[in-house]
């Protein structure tokens, strides 16, 4: 089975000082205290992490440095051409409020609900953070 050509493309650039980079929408963390250390209590061990990427709330995927980092958010999967193209393919599902926002993972070491910047959502007209 060919995969319908994605509708949207969004890119996002940033710098992170971890070994990963996380996804959710602020509901999935409305639950996480201000200045709270959420990493290591619930984030650091392989069950917590599997728990969270199977519940879609936080996702994380690691980038095994620290540093510089584009992605690519598609709508919808990719074409063969473009798939077979790419280094690298991810797949994650993700309870979504109309937002989704991307950080450090070390972001959960002192977690602070801000974030710093917003774009426009390659999902059903919501924003990209």
């Amino acid at each position: 089975m060919v995969a319908a050509a994605p509708r949207s493309t969004t890119e996002i650039a940033f710098d992170i000082a971890g070994l990963g980079i996380i996804m959710y929408s602020p509901s999935s963390a409305a639950h996480i205290h201000e200045g709270e250390d959420y990493l290591q209590p619930h984030y650091w061990a392989p069950a917590d992490v599997r728990d969270h990427i199977q519940a879609g709330t936080i996702v994380a995927f690691a980038t095994g440095t620290p540093g510089s980092f584009l992605l690519r958010i598609h709508d919808g999967y990719p074409g063969e051409r473009l798939a077979s193209a790419a280094g690298a393919e991810l797949r994650l599902g993700l309870r979504s409020d109309g937002v989704v926002v991307f950080r450090d993972l070390y972001d959960l070491l002192e977690w602070t609900a801000r974030h710093p910047r917003a774009a426009p959502s390659p999902w059903s007209g919501g924003t990209t953070t």
